[in-house]
């Protein structure tokens, strides 16, 4: 039975008038092109790989990078080559060797990472349309750590096939090459068949791979059998062309010249760079990128290798610091609570759950002053957590001194002679500042000390200048409306933490259900939680209140029959956090879960049911969702033209796409809309 993902966009949609709107996406480390030279470019090793296989590992990828920046600058026409390069080794490899501190670089904003997970092939992660840049590109550890003959007999030379994914990554190339429902063959303008392939005159043969021999044409659609592919002669000397169609035979991209027959394009083959960038050639679209348009990058003689330099860096402890506005609009009152309180329960969600242990959490507040409220704390026990949540503010007054509040934040950062670089800011306020040093002031400062700032705005009237300044640190920003529902504040919480993975495949909990659940008087309500068996760890069924104890009874029935309740073993309340927990640490039954809730008081009682859980195993994945839009930024003063945007839905476990998922989005209060399932485990609605 496929797989239901409800998906509600409402906090990754928000419109500011005049102003950026931030894609909730990871931002990557920036790669630029310095006088044809690619630099910046970071490739990251999973925490998953082994300290003993390090040696190995780093000289592999040094080799593939060598040779697939020889292969990139000929593929080019000798514009582009890989000039530096750093790669970042995981924190368990320890000290055993002199490595350089890892500053800014992370592994979830890696541009290239190394893991032990499916597919078995080199991939790159991609949501954009033609000539847009993809995510990652994925190295399988098989690739680094394999014998070479074997790597060569199964995946053929690695340079090559980077400059393939590079192709994705950089400029928004598609395969030429059958891929999902595309076809491997077709009838031409002249009636004939004719492979799926690029460029237009590449000869080879027709090969039934299973009979192994010439193919046979079906009757009832004239073309080759299903079992037929198209064999490439390599000894052709024609077979210049195309590297997104077969790149261990060929070493040019595709181009519309008609007077070079030898890369020529293919524009009648019905495939994905055809179909989605309108029938161009790879270097049609590859002259439109910044990297060549405007004759850019022109032919270069290099004298000098094109061997990139490299530079070894190791992760470090995550840090991370809440910076939170107490001014006094944070009172204000609105359906039965304030905004402190709610800016409370999130946070407070956050530190039980989202945080992983080993993370160091510091806590800041602004009003008209800034404040340190909680020095980095290393979280390894429940205490730890409680005392961190202890010292959220409960109360705002005064005004909004923003840029107070961030750098007090990067001075937590510093705190005992370290550098910010690489640390986190969490900002949240709900309005303009109004007290010097202005963001204006602090943003060159941040930018510089290479600090990455997360914001979240509470009402219409927070500042817009937040949403511009998590961009420019390679952050996100979100929306909160203020409403009594808490849930897309929770949310914007949990999704900050999960960019700062370290290829842990179990590293973070998954936020399987959240709902604000209204039981009326004298009243009862059911709900129903679905628990699937990519997760089962560690979960927690959690119930927030507001007064001095939880008013409700809580009757829990698991999918065999078992009960369990606010008295039951694995049940705990946190009068810190005011939140009722029942946690199985393992084991949890796969299944339909009923969740009965009770209110016999005189009055309607409100909880926010959120439902975590992680992986069942260190070394398994849960299938999570991730939503995107099409563009980073927005003009609405522009035409309408300009205003298209993409909405999409990633489903996958690790790197392995869920196919036949049934994925609903909602975006603000438009009607629910089914999304499409493109194969790739990414499901999107056309056009808002």
């Amino acid at each position: 039975m496929a797989r239901v993902v409800v998906v509600i966009a409402t906090a990754l949609l928000t419109i500011f008038l005049l102003t950026d709107i931030s894609v909730a996406a990871t931002t990557r480390a920036t790669i630029r092109l310095v006088n044809n030279g690619y630099e910046g470019l970071l490739v990251a090793i999973a925490e998953t790989v082994s300290a003993d296989q390090s040696s190995k590992v780093i000289d592999r990828v040094k080799t593939m990078f060598i040779d697939a920046s020889s292969e990139l600058f000929g593929a080019t026409r000798k514009r582009v080559f890989f000039r530096s390069i750093t790669i970042l080794v995981p924190k368990s490899w320890g000290d055993s060797q002199p490595y350089e501190a890892a500053k800014e670089e992370t592994f979830s904003t890696a541009n290239v990472v190394v893991d032990d997970a499916k597919p078995n092939s080199m991939t790159t992660r991609t949501h954009a349309e033609c000539g847009g840049p993809g995510e990652f590109i994925q190295i399988p550890l098989e690739y680094v750590t394999g014998k070479i003959t074997d790597v060569l007999r199964k995946y053929g030379y690695p340079g090559p096939t980077i400059v393939h994914e590079w192709g994705h990554l950089r400029w928004g190339l598609r395969d030429e090459y059958q891929v999902r429902d595309y076809p491997r063959f077709y009838r031409d303008s002249d009636n004939e068949v004719a492979a799926v392939k690029c460029g237009k005159y590449m000869k080879g043969e027709n090969v039934d791979f299973i009979k192994k021999k010439p193919c046979t044409l079906d009757p009832d659609t004239g073309l080759p059998t299903d079992t037929c592919y198209f064999k490439v002669n390599p000894f052709n000397p024609g077979v210049k062309a195309s590297l997104m169609f077969q790149h261990n035979v060929t070493e040019m991209f595709c181009d519309n010249d008609v007077t070079d027959p030898d890369t020529l394009h293919n524009v009648e083959a019905p495939n994905e760079q055809n179909d989605m960038c309108d029938g161009r050639s790879a270097w049609e679209v590859m002259r439109e990128h910044s990297d060549f348009k405007d004759e850019n990058s022109p032919p270069i003689d290099v004298r000098q290798t094109t061997a990139p330099t490299f530079r070894i860096v190791q992760a470090k402890t995550q840090r991370v610091v809440l910076v939170l506005d107490v001014s006094g609009s944070m009172n204000n009152f609105t359906r039965g609570s304030t905004r402190m309180k709610r800016l409370r329960q999130a946070a407070a969600d956050f530190l039980l759950r989202a945080v992983p242990s080993g993370y160091s959490v510091g806590i800041v507040s602004f009003g008209t002053s800034a404040q340190i409220r909680k020095d980095l704390t290393t979280i390894s026990t429940r205490s730890d957590r409680e005392n961190l949540i202890k010292a959220i503010p409960k109360y705002g007054s005064g005004s909004t001194a923003i840029g107070s509040g961030l750098n007090k934040s990067v001075q937590v950062l510093k705190h005992g002679g370290d550098s910010a670089s690489g640390g986190v800011l969490i900002l949240v306020s709900d309005g303009k500042e109004t007290e010097s040093p202005m963001i204006v002031d602090v943003k060159p400062m941040l930018i510089s000390a290479e600090v990455v700032v997360h914001t979240i705005l509470i009402s219409d009237v927070a500042d817009p200048q937040l949403v511009s300044l998590a961009a420019d640190t390679r952050g996100r920003s979100f929306f909160y409306s203020g409403s009594n529902d808490t849930t897309d504040m929770v949310s914007a919480f949990w999704s900050t933490i999960t960019d700062t993975s370290d290829g842990t495949p179990g590293l973070f909990p998954v936020e399987m259900f959240l709902e604000t659940v209204l039981v009326p008087a004298n009243d009862k309500v059911v709900k129903f939680v679905d628990v699937d068996s990519s997760v089962g760890r560690d979960t927690e069924f959690t119930f927030s209140y507001s007064g001095d104890s939880f008013p409700l009874d809580v009757l829990m029935t698991s999918p065999s029959g078992q009960h369990f309740t606010a008295s039951s073993d694995n049940s705990h309340v946190s009068r810190v956090a005011k939140q009722l927990m029942i946690s199985f640490p393992k084991d949890t039954e796969v299944g339909r879960w009923k969740i009965l809730l009770t209110n016999d008081g005189s009055s309607a009682v409100t909880t926010q049911l959120l439902v975590s859980s992680r992986a069942p195993t260190d070394d398994s994945y849960p299938i999570r969702t991730r939503t995107f839009l099409s563009q980073n930024k927005i003009d609405f003063k522009g035409p309408q033209s300009s205003l298209k945007l993409i909405v999409g839905v990633e489903v996958m476990k690790g790197y392995e796409p869920i196919i036949g998922a049934k994925v609903e989005v909602q975006v603000g209060s438009t009607p629910w809309k089914s999304l499409n399932d493109n194969g790739q485990g990414r499901y999107i609605i056309p056009q808002l």
